[in-house]
């Protein structure tokens, strides 16, 4: 992977997950991150079923459950098949094309602070305090550029910082669908 804002945006997404930054000297087509996040750069022009199924083996082989696959444009349908399988296998998958990772989603001017609380013991105490249900709470979708960027799952919460005119920080909160 030669593209250096995509090298850098990857860096700090691994960061904003949680893991240690690596270094970019460290970026290869396959790495391994914190020994807990596999990263996976896919050369073909295509996302296809044998890369898949070298995704999984590595999986196997090294024993993890997160995994990050940046891909240059389309997914096969077989491909996408064998993705949702491996979910379903409980592997935490995130895909993204080139063009997703060319800049950071996060450090955009019109984007606030996201903050991923993966606590289910904060959000109930959360929905207690604010005396409503999981269905009251303002929605953002697992699909949304901000959610794939942290690896949300369904039923995490997002704690957004706005700042408006008086320079007063609101928070939202957000549930992932």
């Amino acid at each position: 992977m030669d593209n250096p804002n995509v090298q850098n945006t990857l860096c700090q997404l691994i960061e904003d997950r949680g893991y240690t930054r690596p270094n970019i000297s460290d970026i290869s087509e396959v790495f391994i991150v914190d020994n807990k996040l596999l990263v996976s750069f896919i050369q073909d022009v295509k996302l296809g079923i044998n890369s898949v199924k070298n995704i999984e083996t590595n999986l196997e082989e090294e024993s993890l459950k997160d995994c990050i696959v940046i891909y240059p444009n389309t997914v096969t349908s077989f491909a996408k098949t064998a993705l949702s399988t491996l979910e379903t296998k409980g592997y935490q998958i995130t895909t993204f094309t080139i063009n997703e990772l060319s800049f950071n989603v996060t450090k955009h001017v019109l984007v606030p602070k996201h903050i991923l609380i993966k606590s289910r013991e904060f959000k109930k105490q959360l929905l207690k305090q604010m005396q409503c249900k999981d269905s009251n709470l303002p929605l953002i979708s697992i699909n949304d550029p901000v959610a794939k960027y942290f690896g949300a799952s369904l039923g995490d919460l997002f704690k957004i910082e706005r700042v408006d005119e008086n320079a007063i920080i609101t928070p939202y909160y957000r549930l992932v669908v």
